[in-house]
Parts: C-alpha cells; sequence; structure tokens
C-alpha cells in the first residue's frame, strides 16, 4: 500500500503543475494554429510554417522528425520555424494567435 499512497500523494503535489503545463501548451497551439483552429502562425504564413513549429516544438521531435512530417529539408524547416520566431516576435503571441498582421492595426 505505501508505493499506491506515495504515488497518490505525488500526483496530488503534481495536480497544479499540470493544469499549468496544459495551459501552457493550449496557448503555445493557439499562437500556432489560432484561437479554435483560426489565426496563428498557421494563417499569417501557412501550414507548414505552422506544422514545423508544432513538430519541433510542441511534438518535441529532432529537427529529420520535423522535417520528414513537413515534407521538406532539415535546413530549409529550421528557416521557416526561425523565420515563424520572427514574425511572433515582431507582432506579439496575442495578434499572432488572432492572426493579425502589421496590417490590421
Amino acid at each position: 500500500m505505501g508505493p499506491t499512497i506515495s504515488l497518490i500523494d505525488y500526483q496530488e503535489r503534481m495536480r497544479q503543475r499540470i493544469q499549468d503545463d496544459e495551459r501552457l501548451m493550449e496557448f503555445a497551439a493557439s499562437v500556432v494554429y489560432g484561437i479554435d483552429g483560426v489565426g496563428g502562425v498557421d494563417a499569417l504564413m501557412g501550414s507548414t510554417h505552422a506544422d514545423a513549429l508544432f513538430w519541433r516544438f510542441l511534438a518535441a521531435e529532432t529537427w529529420k522528425t520535423c522535417a520528414e512530417q513537413c515534407g521538406t529539408s532539415e535546413s530549409t524547416v529550421r528557416r521557416m520555424v526561425w523565420a515563424a520566431f520572427d514574425i511572433v516576435d515582431a507582432l506579439g503571441f496575442d495578434n499572432v494567435a488572432k492572426g493579425l498582421g502589421i496590417a490590421e492595426d
């Protein structure tokens, strides 16, 4: 019984951390694909840029896997990711999640 009780205690202690992590992942997904799937890097730069971000950072895959999933080379997928980061840095997380570019200002 001791290990089971320890596991339950651990899960209870981690509950808030897990909830925080889930909220962070949801926010990251909204920046990549938009709020409710509308907007994000997907709307501003295209689905391949969004998918590159997803596979590398949300799915935590290698650059090789990311490139395979996006149907491009590793060097191209790296450039796409850094270009997407530049857009997010320039426009801000909230604007990107909403799909608002500079022309929307």
